[in-house]
């Protein structure tokens, strides 16, 4: 695993958890000033930076499936777009397969 992908796995986690802790903070404090609006802000900000960061991730992991195309053509066409196409929603579709399948039967032989 790259560096940059061990990096992007653990800045994940901690972006999650401040999300979370802002969310937490902004539902349950006792400032209802706060929690109306300027919790809603914190709230959509904090949504807004995780979206922006998965799109760095998503840069990085294209980057990372380009470099060896280059490396044989360095004329390859290779844009982001058919990155997300053939390698993104594929594995997206992949990882939620698993949420959404119907637990098999066993038989009672």
């Amino acid at each position: 695993m790259s560096v940059l992908k061990t990096i992007h796995k653990y800045l994940r986690f901690i972006v999650l958890i401040a999300v979370l802790a802002v969310i937490f903070f902004s539902i349950f404090s006792e400032d209802f000033e706060f929690a109306g609006q300027q919790g809603l802000v914190l709230i959509l900000a904090s949504i807004l930076g995780y979206i922006i960061y998965e799109f760095i991730g998503l840069y990085i992991d294209y980057l990372q499936h380009r470099k060896p195309l280059l490396a044989v053509d360095p004329d390859v066409h290779y844009p982001l777009s058919h990155h997300i196409k053939q390698v993104t929603f594929p594995l997206i579709r992949y990882r939620m397969s698993g949420l959404f399948s119907k637990p098999k039967k066993q038989s009672t032989n």
